[in-house]
């Protein structure tokens, strides 16, 4: 019985054997070409001269992996620059130093399959290049964005492969100060080197400028004696007596770009002293929605009298108003804040005189002044961003039925801000354009508004009239305006007063006929009651 199984397996054994001979086949010989980075996803482009390039983006002391998945290649060669280093090792995003990683420190080429590139080098102009070099015996061809066709060199097939890397410097801040020359009248440079101190004037400026460039930033901000400003360029008024910080971070936040910042504390000591200069007011009186009168001045107040209301007199459409109290900003001691025992509207007309002597924290006497006209309030429900288009018209749109050309952030004619909305009609139908209905506001039912709009007609249009429209979940309200008799070329306010029907949100709409331009501007809609009644 033994040999019986032993005979049995030597038959399987046999048989197995020569089935797999029958079954072998040659490994295949076909040549391909194939590659892949760990920055494929995030690759964008680079303008060089007159080429874009694509490219991908990363930070400094970073690195990016590379993988040549090419069969059959006779053989292969990657270059890297030769700031770079490469990297070996189980290498992690959570380590803070690839430095411990690098191998064949200086070289900069390798016969590896996947090779980790450590970029230690940036630059604001320049693109880093890594080459992978592969021969076949066959002809192959790389099918991507762009197709790559070997080239036949010395009896082998050849492609030659350049990956560019756009490496972005850590962010080093810098800016430049100036301060107001007298005699030049310009604001002239500080010299940081030779600097000790800056002395300013309370109520006059420094001039502070941005000019970081290492590491390509493209947010800012400033933070200058309590203060937050975000403009390349700024001019803080300094007012308060002491010592002033000044620090400024620059950051790198775009999409698919490496982020980093760099806050940086102006070594020079700002020390803001009392002022030569009259105590003067100096800026807009603006009223608040809570009818309290603000009132700039160049210089910190120091503690108000008990009296300091008699200081000020008002004047409502001409005449004589009564002052209940003066105060000081509880956060800016440079602004008086006025408030006034009578009832005040958006459209009266305010006048503002201060018989002077209130004394600075520097111990100089402001100045008096007259009449000077206060900027009313006017608590317009509808968005200066959106119904005003300084968003660009992101909210606007053209109806279904629009066969006109619409521009929602035209710059060619504004009324106010930096963009209006251009609307062209060139036929008998109709250019039409809406407000999309989330940038809705609330109305009240029962409550009557102003509703108000801002239209420049075009010299020689020959358009008959502008459609308005309130639109509403309660029904539509039209309003027709004929614009025949308008002065072309300058704009024009157009008021209109509705009363709501219902508790609902509404939103507007827009249409011109016939043949013709006009922008349209500062949409506005304010509650009747706002306004002073008529007597």
């Amino acid at each position: 019985m033994k040999n019986k199984f032993i005979t049995l397996a030597l038959s399987l054994l046999a048989f197995f054997t020569y089935s797999c001979e029958e079954e072998y086949v040659e490994p295949n010989t076909f040549s391909d070409i194939a590659f892949y980075n760990s920055n494929f996803r995030a690759e964008t482009f680079v303008v060089k001269g007159e080429d874009t390039i694509p490219a991908m983006f990363i930070g400094v002391n970073d690195f990016i992996s590379f993988s040549d998945l090419s069969h059959n290649a006779v053989d292969h060669k990657w270059t890297i620059p030769l700031s770079a280093e490469f990297l070996e090792g189980r290498i992690t995003r959570d380590d803070e130093d690839y430095t411990q990683f690098i191998v064949d420190k200086g070289g900069n080429t390798s016969t590896e399959n996947t090779i980790n590139v450590f970029f230690t080098e940036g630059s604001a102009t320049d693109l880093f290049e890594v080459n992978l070099r592969n021969t076949f015996k066959d002809s192959v061809s790389f099918k991507g964005v762009d197709t790559l066709e070997s080239v036949y060199e010395d009896g082998l097939w050849v492609i030659d492969t350049t990956f560019s890397v756009f490496v972005f410097d850590t962010i080093e801040v810098e800016m430049e100060v100036r301060q107001f020359d007298e005699v030049t009248g310009l604001f002239e440079l500080i010299d940081q080197e030779n600097t000790d101190t800056i002395y300013v004037e309370a109520g006059d400026v420094l001039e502070f400028a941005d000019v970081t460039t290492i590491g390509l930033p493209d947010t800012r901000k400033w933070e200058i004696a309590g203060d937050v400003y975000t403009d390349e360029v700024i001019q803080p008024t300094f007012k308060k007596l002491g010592m002033a910080s000044v620090f400024l971070t620059a950051s790198r936040t775009g999409l698919n770009i490496p982020p980093d910042q760099d806050r940086y504390k102006f070594p020079i000591p700002i020390k803001v002293i009392p002022s030569t200069k009259p105590f003067v007011q100096q800026g807009d009186l603006v009223e608040t929605i809570d009818h309290v009168i603000r009132i700039p001045f160049n210089g910190e107040f120091t503690n108000l009298p008990a009296d300091a209301k008699d200081y000020f007199s008002v004047k409502i459409n001409g005449v004589a108003g009564s002052v209940k109290s003066v105060a000081l900003d509880a956060s800016d001691a440079t602004i008086i804040e006025l408030s006034l025992f009578d009832a005040v509207y958006s459209d009266d007309e305010i006048l503002v005189s201060y018989s002077g002597g209130l004394e600075s924290t520097d111990t100089r006497q402001s100045e008096s002044f007259t009449d000077l006209p206060v900027t009313m309030f006017i608590p317009n429900l509808f968005s200066a961003d959106i119904y005003g288009f300084e968003d660009g018209g992101v909210y606007w749109g053209p109806t279904f039925d629009n066969v006109g050309e619409l521009t929602y952030n035209s710059t060619e004619q504004v009324a106010s801000g930096n963009y209006s909305m251009k609307m062209v009609s060139s036929s008998g139908d109709w250019t039409f354009a809406q407000c999309l209905p989330e940038s809705g506001v609330a109305v009240e039912a029962g409550k009557t508004y102003i509703f108000s709009y801002k239209v420049y007609v075009e010299p020689g249009s020959a358009l008959p009239f502008v459609a308005p429209w309130i639109t509403k979940p309660s029904g539509n309200k039209q309003f027709w305006e004929s614009i025949n008799s308008f002065k072309q070329g300058e704009w024009v306010t157009i008021n209109k007063e509705w009363t709501a029907n219902a508790d609902e949100e509404i939103s507007v709409q827009i249409r011109i006929k016939n043949t013709g331009t006009i922008y349209v501007d500062d949409f506005s809609l304010i509650a009747k009651d706002n306004f002073r009644p008529a007597e």
